[in-house]
């Protein structure tokens, strides 16, 4: 079967009107879980037509004023985001112990629609082929590095391939689990419990935000 992945995004990752605040409430709701810590962030603000998030990490809140000038002992990972309204624009801040950097997104107004698929025909290995392109391991992905060249927890690979916030954030939060120690018991976890998810309600048109974060 050829790629299934605009079915699924288009199922998961594509909320519309008000299932947008739905789908990023629950979103932050879904990290400490996914994550395996107890914190509680901020929901988005909306002003000025951006939602707009403090900074999320998974641990402690980062500064990112002082992240520069007084590295952590324990080396950490965070993300904030601003998301337009109109869905044209997007940036994803990404910072860490050796430095930041920052995703922009410009879109366009074409917005393809995803191939007709027979959902019939689709099975539990289609969904989690496609899960590992395009999240867990994409063909373009970026690695942090510290400055000395060694690779900062190489098994972070963050994407900007796709041009969808929700799949970015998704993506982001994926990578985030568990880094710390190297292990992919958690990541495999969360992949199969999402598969499972999608496979079973392959005839529904759309999963809501909460059904998709088990909140």
């Amino acid at each position: 079967m050829s790629d299934v992945w605009p079915w699924i995004e288009k199922k998961a990752f594509t909320p519309e009107g008000q299932g947008r605040d739905s789908w990023l409430r629950n979103f932050h709701s879904f990290l400490p879980q996914v994550w395996g810590i107890q914190h509680d962030w901020n929901l988005p603000k909306k002003k000025d037509n951006w939602w707009s998030s403090d900074e999320i990490k998974s641990g402690s809140p980062l500064n990112i004023e002082n992240l520069l000038l007084k590295p952590l002992r324990d080396a950490e990972v965070g993300f904030s985001y601003s998301i337009h309204m109109t869905m044209k624009k997007f940036s994803v801040l990404i910072c860490y112990t050796e430095g930041l950097f920052r995703f922009d997104y410009q879109l366009s107004d074409d917005n393809p629609e995803s191939k007709k698929i027979k959902t019939e025909y689709i099975t539990e290995r289609d969904i989690e082929e496609s899960f590992d392109k395009n999240i867990a391991h994409t063909d373009v992905h970026i690695h942090l590095q510290k400055r000395n060249g060694e690779d900062f927890y190489n098994n972070i690979r963050f994407s900007s391939m796709s041009s969808n916030p929700f799949v970015i954030l998704y993506q982001i939060a994926y990578q985030l689990i568990d880094y710390k120690s190297g292990k992919s018991n958690m990541r495999n976890q969360e992949k199969q419990r999402i598969t499972k998810l999608i496979f079973d309600k392959r005839s529904e048109l759309q999963i809501s935000s909460k059904d998709l974060f088990g909140v």
